[in-house]
């Protein structure tokens, strides 16, 4: 995100706050079943820009803001609300992967729901996309192969994402076993 790069093996690290998940939880507002961030009162950070590129909603852990050093340097330790939440919940990504906002997400990138996220490679996030759109604009019909799932099971079944969704009321697909 605008050039910024955070150490995948020590991402976590960055968030570990006992504070976070609850600053972040605060937030959360459902619409249908995306879990759409809007800066909690307790969050940092500009109150004029809640969002970063693309409406990727912006969170800032415990201890962290924007603006300028003494230096006259600018900095935003801003994290994307999807991202944080998802490394919080379910331990990060591994290296060259991004969060593919999958089908049942109807808000995209201002979602933060895991059940709504899956891990993917640039290629297939883009080729996604671009299927969507088409599926979208009646030029095809979805597959599963071409747009992905509706939504990750892996995620939705977690015991941290569901334990987190039960305490703040969120919803979240059932999972059956199996």
């Amino acid at each position: 995100m605008g050039g910024r790069w955070y150490c995948r093996e020590h991402e976590g690290l960055h968030l570990q706050h006992p504070r976070n998940l609850e600053r972040l939880a605060e937030g959360i507002r459902v619409e249908n079943e995306c879990w759409i961030y809007r800066r909690s009162s307790a969050n940092e950070g500009p109150e004029s820009e809640d969002y970063l590129r693309g409406d990727y909603a912006k969170f800032y852990p415990a201890g962290t803001g924007s603006g300028t050093n003494r230096k006259g340097y600018v900095y935003d330790s801003a994290w994307p609300a999807h991202r944080a939440l998802w490394v919080m919940l379910m331990g990060g990504t591994a290296l060259n992967r991004q969060l593919d906002h999958l089908d049942d997400c109807t808000a995209g990138p201002r979602c933060c729901n895991p059940a709504h996220l899956q891990p993917v490679t640039e290629y297939v996030n883009k080729k996604r996309g671009v299927a969507r759109r088409e599926v979208t604009n009646g030029k095809r019909t979805r597959t599963v192969r071409e747009c992905g799932p509706r939504f990750n099971k892996e995620a939705a079944g977690n015991p941290e994402v569901r334990r987190f969704a039960k305490e703040y009321g969120l919803p979240l697909p059932a999972v059956i076993p199996g």
